[in-house]
């Protein structure tokens, strides 16, 4: 991999209008490779929803949907990207979701998560 980026000043991935410069995607890419966690910043980004939610842009391309962290389950600034990002990574190894499942955040949160009326989002409450 090395090798063919050993010319590339950076990357840009259209789905999400993430771009990362070399050094950085080499290091994400590689910690991966390593057995870390999948790089979700790389192919998603993040935004600011309506009522205080936080939004994935780019994770429909891997699942067919995007997440949706409502702002009751977060309670601090930061908080909800991490989580966002924790669960897209998931959610790209586990593709798309048509029924209401549960989930344990990292710190040990319970949540709820289910697709939304119209099948576009995955909607992620705490409880």
């Amino acid at each position: 991999m090395a090798a063919s980026l050993a010319a590339c000043r950076g990357v840009c991935w259209a789905a999400s209008g993430t771009v990362i410069g070399r050094k950085g995607f080499v290091e994400l890419v590689g910690r991966w490779q390593d057995g870390g966690a999948f790089p979700a910043q790389l192919v998603t980004s993040l935004k600011a929803g309506l009522g205080g939610g936080i939004e994935t842009r780019g994770l429909s391309y891997f699942t067919g949907q995007e997440l949706r962290v409502e702002p009751a389950s977060f309670s601090e600034e930061g908080q909800g990207s991490l989580l966002a990002l924790r669960l897209a990574s998931q959610l790209i190894y586990r593709g798309t979701l048509e029924v209401p499942e549960q989930a344990i955040s990292p710190d040990g949160t319970p949540l709820r998560l289910e697709p939304s009326a119209n099948g576009r989002f995955v909607r992620v409450w705490a409880g």
